[in-house]
């Protein structure tokens, strides 16, 4: 479920994706449910395939972790610039998991 969550996300980022440059803003697939899909999927995996299969450290999964929410905080310091990310954001509550972030 989770790789198809990061290949959806990816998909619907599609030409759009970019390190902090805004080239649009994407309001489809995962990204109507949260802003940040593609990161909490793969973070989702490291997790899960640290725990339930030991194929990562759990130490370096925790700092991947906290390396993609601060990427995912200053992409969102960015875009506050562009026009239409405040609406996006109105819009779509959650920045990684719905009911927590």
């Amino acid at each position: 479920v989770l790789w198809g969550i990061y290949v959806w996300a990816t998909i619907a980022l599609g030409p759009r994706s970019s390190n902090l440059t805004n080239r649009g803003i994407v309001t489809s697939g995962p990204y109507r449910f949260v802003r940040h899909p593609a990161y909490s999927a793969k973070v989702s995996l490291w997790f899960m395939s640290s725990i339930f299969i030991g194929d990562m450290n759990f130490l370096l999964v925790l700092t991947l972790a906290v390396v993609y929410a601060l990427r995912a905080w200053t992409e969102e310091r960015h875009l506050f610039l562009f026009l239409g990310y405040v609406e996006y954001k109105r819009n779509v509550r959650w920045g990684a998991v719905p009911g927590v972030w």
